[in-house]
């Protein structure tokens, strides 16, 4: 009785060694052509405009995807309710740790009626601290007033 106990007792450890080692492989090799790295979001910055209340926000995103080493700036805007096209505009940039702008988008304005809009820019073969921090543009009824944001906090590409 004792030696099937035994022999039992190894067998689970041997089984578990094995599911374990096949649960880590898997993990490996499914998010190995994506690994996040980090994603963080400023303060909220406002503006009004033709009756509108617009909040802008940055979000930073590094992440390593197929070996290449990424950072993905975004500037974007939320309205509590639907605003009509072309009322808001935004430009995303992506800054490096020491302050230097590193790329940018161009300015893009909502084309449809909706209640948020967004841009974002990513810069491949990134590497260092890298933070977002665009601006907003807001219909005034006549022309459009310029608004900058908050930067995201700083994250570091792996």
């Amino acid at each position: 009785m004792d030696r099937d106990f035994s022999m039992l007792i190894s067998s689970k450890k041997s089984l578990r060694a094995f599911v374990t080692g096949m649960m880590i492989g898997l993990m490996v090799y499914g998010f190995a052509s994506t690994a996040y790295a980090g994603i963080a979001t400023g303060s909220n910055s406002v503006a009004s405009g033709c009756g509108y209340t617009h909040r802008a926000y940055n979000m930073i995103h590094t992440y390593t995807s197929n070996g290449v080493k990424r950072a993905k700036a975004t500037t974007g805007v939320l309205n509590n309710q639907t605003i009509p096209s072309g009322y808001v505009g935004v430009i995303a940039k992506l800054h490096n740790g020491s302050g230097a702008l590193v790329k940018e988008s161009s300015w893009t304005y909502n084309p449809i009626a909706r209640d948020g809009w967004g841009s974002n820019i990513t810069q491949d073969s990134a590497s260092g601290e890298r933070y977002s921090e665009g601006a907003h543009k807001v219909w005034q009824g006549s022309s459009y007033t310029t608004h900058g944001t908050f930067r995201s906090p700083s994250q570091s590409v792996y």
